[in-house]
């Protein structure tokens, strides 16, 4: 529970951090590329006022334009007609770049006074005498090594995550570290508890069978048995509960899933009779797993002894064993009530039970005991269920 913790704490961390960073670069690049146009574009009419492409330009001058412009783009002085025909075009930098189409050079003539920009270009216009337009343009596309800034950026930002997730990793632990304090107190509570009820539970009951033996008809006798009978369940239970928080692994080895599937089924096919249900199981032969077989038949018996109780009167429980992909799939799928979709994530928990469970006087145990077997298995367990219909089991194991 703890690692889970730790894994969900590493994750939101570094997504909230992905999602914050980079929402930050996003308006900085678009913020930093409507600044640099809006820039090259003052820059440009200060050119185009200037008499700069009126002139002759020498070598000096050009020099310093070049240094002025922080890109490596070339910017045009281009001298046009009323009906757009170029007369003259004048390049500060580097003149191996392509020259300005005549469309673009007629929709800049169309555009608006107060447009500075159109596609990549940024430009600025000036009326000249006898109907001539001075255009001072360059384009602000993107470089030729956008492929390698784009690696390097992409780069950068990879190891930037992965440094972040180790880090938040790491001190993840210290977040977690109370949590997993209080895991470990609770669990120990439970587990010493658990065993010091046994003895006196064991001493009450003794005592109330010597009273029942002597007075067979006495009602708080019986009680007193069958409620102590009851807390003695409970506390199995919790023994059972520990044994798997402590990492008491027990042996495994290949053992028939086929064979107790069944025993345990065969078992219960008795009961189920006698309570009017309509009781199928399907087992396919010479399935084999590595478990121990003692909790896979508690597993079996937890499922079996679910499916029983909350079925609905005149209902029916199919029971399926069979190898599925590679795996094998143990199905134990009952008709009732169901369980509810503000239920279902949470019947694996210890001591959560619905509504309907507590009429049933039930601990809530059973399915955390039947989920802590299936995962010492290295299987899974999962659950569907549609209301007042069915719900069903599925147990899932590697094969061998």
């Amino acid at each position: 529970m703890v690692s889970d913790l730790r894994k969900k704490f590493v994750i939101v961390t570094t997504t909230l951090m992905i999602v914050i960073f980079g929402a930050f670069f996003i308006v900085t690049q678009i913020a930093n590329l409507y600044w640099t146009k809006v820039d090259t574009a003052d820059f440009l009419y200060t050119l185009a006022y200037s008499d700069f492409f009126l002139t002759d330009i020498d070598g000096s001058v050009e020099d310093t334009i070049e240094t002025i412009i922080e890109e490596d783009n070339p910017i045009f002085g281009i001298i046009v007609d009323k009906a757009g025909n170029m007369l003259s075009s004048k390049t500060v930098g580097n003149s191996a770049r392509p020259t300005i189409s005549q469309t673009t050079i007629a929709n800049i003539l169309k555009a608006d006074t107060k447009e500075y920009r159109i596609n990549s270009y940024v430009y600025a216009r000036r009326q000249l005498e006898d109907e001539k337009t001075l255009i001072v343009i360059t384009d602000t596309s993107i470089d030729d090594n956008f492929t390698t800034k784009l690696i390097s950026t992409i780069g950068i930002a990879i190891c930037g995550i992965i440094i972040l997730v180790l880090i938040t990793f790491y001190l993840s632990r210290f977040v977690t570290e109370p949590a997993k304090a209080a895991l470990l107190r609770e669990k120990q509570f439970i587990s010493d508890a658990s065993h010091e009820l046994k003895t006196p539970l064991g001493a009450i009951s003794i005592n109330a069978q010597a009273l029942s033996a002597n007075m067979p008809e006495n009602i708080y006798t019986r009680n007193i048995i069958n409620e102590s009978n009851r807390m003695a369940r409970l506390i199995e239970k919790l023994l059972t509960l520990s044994k798997f928080d402590e990492g008491n692994i027990s042996s495994q080895e290949k053992i028939s899933l086929s064979n107790l599937a069944y025993e345990i089924f065969l078992t219960y096919e008795s009961l189920a009779f006698e309570k009017g249900f309509t009781y199928n199981y399907e087992i396919e032969n010479d399935i084999d797993i590595i478990g121990n077989a003692d909790e896979i038949r508690q597993l079996m018996t937890i499922l079996v002894d679910n499916a029983i109780k909350n079925t609905n009167e005149n209902g029916s429980i199919e029971i399926c064993c069979k190898s599925v992909n590679g795996e094998v799939e143990l199905v134990v799928k009952n008709t009732g009530v169901g369980i509810s979709e503000e239920d279902l994530p949470h019947v694996f928990e210890r001591f959560y039970t619905s509504d309907t469970s507590r009429s049933n006087k039930s601990f809530g145990l059973g399915l955390a005991i039947a989920n802590a077997i299936v995962k010492e298995h290295n299987g899974k367990l999962q659950v569907s269920s549609i209301q007042n219909q069915y719900t069903e089991f599925t147990a899932s194991f590697k094969t061998i």
